[in-house]
């Protein structure tokens, strides 16, 4: 089973924000509201969603909003590594020419129904089956990479 925390632990962990002074609460608001406008603006301005966040995160550092230590811990680490595995293995199928098989197979089963239910079933079954391979691709990663957030716990308990 995965690192979990118990509730306790959870409840224990929940932090009280009424101390936190009014112009750090004003200024992180704004700058979601400037984030968010910069990302629906993204063609317009030719910055784009990733890099406006990027922005925005730094601003807080700079303005003393957060510290780069606060920073750092609020980045999910899981979700980056998931994400660059599914990237790398997106792009070993595309070059081994596996995605195009799969889509190929799926046009020549499924391509003359025009039927809703079935194409959705398909899709499901073929998303659950490709599942079990890639599944096991990001569970190898996380036991590879652990965030320094799982480590620190991981050694708290010991």
């Amino acid at each position: 089973l995965p690192d979990r925390e118990t509730t306790e632990e959870v409840e224990a962990e929940t932090k009280d924000y009424s101390d936190v002074p009014k112009w750090k609460q004003w200024a992180s608001l704004a700058m979601l509201f400037i984030v968010i406008i910069g990302m629906i603006f993204e063609k317009q301005i030719g910055i784009s969603m990733h890099i406006m966040a990027v922005i925005g995160a730094l601003l807080l550092v700079l303005l003393g909003v957060i510290t780069e230590k606060q920073a750092y811990k609020m980045v999910n680490w899981d979700t980056i590594y998931i994400t660059a595995g599914m990237l790398t293995l997106a792009g070993a199928m595309k070059s081994s020419g596996a995605g195009e098989a799969i889509a190929n197979a799926f046009v020549n089963v499924f391509g003359s129904s025009t039927n809703v239910f079935v194409l959705t079933g398909a899709l499901y079954l073929i998303s659950n089956v490709l599942t079990q391979f890639m599944s096991n691709a990001a569970c190898s990663s996380r036991s590879v990479y652990r965030s320094p957030r799982a480590s620190a716990q991981t050694r708290k308990r010991s």
